[in-house]
């Protein structure tokens, strides 16, 4: 079902906005066409299906905090947000090796590292014509990008486990690090302990289901890099005290050999001890703690718009 406050189609609205402006665009006729075909992916703006979108998200929020008249500037920023959420994902790709990914897999990486380049060029191009708080803004980039080069190091290996602390400390930087700079240019009371304590568990909640999920996404590398998410932290915890560290071994193994078989039955492994289901239960705690503190707003502004914010987030 479409998201409509005060007779917008959001989604379709921005979707027109965004492809407006590349098309004005200065940049080449070719990158346009990339960018848009790459804007078609799951989760983003052009994609036809019902599905979470950053910049549609933004925009929902900053209506529900703001109000309908100031339409124009929002879609600007959410439009900037589009652009960067899309070079981040392609950096992302970049970092983790993954030739086969969404973006990578259509572009490779010299043409992936260009583009990249060139929507976050676009995107602070928008912002600075904004009234946005850029200085906040670019403050939660800095850490997002810190927790991105901490996370390429961050394996697990037969003389270290991460602890699942220390996992937190890495996704809260990498990742909820990108919601509160959403929340930080809209404009909205960022001083706000509440609004900042939303975003932080909207972005935990993000990556520790996204987490799960690439544990059984063909495309991702998570398992044969060694990367440490909390459903292979929690599995090889479960591992070391009752299996004499079993898992570790496959995981050595599946390192050097790059078995598919090896690869599929430590996926299984890892869902048969309950590893998966923790992670999922902890991601809904998150969410649900982050529309409980959303619903604290519902006598201050319009409670319709509250819940379509909130309807949004669980869809």
């Amino acid at each position: 079902m479409a998201t409509t406050i005060s007779g917008y189609n959001l989604k379709e609205v921005l979707a027109t906005h965004l492809s407006d402006y590349l098309e004005n665009s200065h940049l080449d006729e070719q990158m346009k066409n990339i960018i848009i075909k790459l804007l078609h992916n799951k989760g983003k703006i052009l994609n036809n299906k019902e599905t979470f979108v950053w910049s549609e998200f933004y925009l929902l929020y900053s209506l529900v905090f703001l109000n309908s008249n100031e339409l124009e500037e929002q879609l600007s920023i959410a439009a900037a947000i589009e652009l960067l959420i899309l070079a981040t994902d392609i950096m992302d790709e970049i970092s983790d090796n993954e030739i086969n990914g969404e973006n990578l897999s259509k572009l490779g990486i010299p043409k992936g590292l260009t583009i990249a380049n060139a929507l976050l060029i676009e995107a602070f191009a928008i912002l600075l014509k904004s009234k946005c708080h850029l200085n906040l803004a670019f403050d939660e980039l800095r850490k997002a990008s810190i927790g991105q080069w901490r996370d390429i190091s961050f394996v697990v290996s037969e003389i270290n486990i991460p602890t699942e602390q220390e996992y937190f400390n890495i996704i809260n930087m990498k990742s909820s690090s990108l919601v509160r700079l959403l929340f930080r240019l809209s404009n909205c009371d960022i001083k706000d302990t509440n609004l900042v304590k939303v975003a932080t568990n909207i972005g935990l909640a993000g990556q520790l289901k996204n987490d799960a999920q690439d544990i059984f996404t063909p495309d991702k590398n998570d398992l044969f890099q060694l990367k440490a998410t909390l459903p292979l932290i929690k599995a090889l915890e479960y591992s070391t005290q009752f299996e004499n560290g079993s898992l570790m071994r496959k995981l050595i193994s599946l390192k050097e050999t790059q078995s598919i078989e090896m690869h599929t039955n430590i996926q299984t492994y890892i869902k048969r001890v309950g590893s998966i289901d923790y992670t999922l239960v902890l991601s809904r705690m998150y969410m649900n703690s982050a529309i409980t503190s959303i619903k604290k707003y519902e006598n201050s502004y319009n409670r319709n718009n509250i819940e379509f914010l909130i309807n949004y987030l669980i869809r």
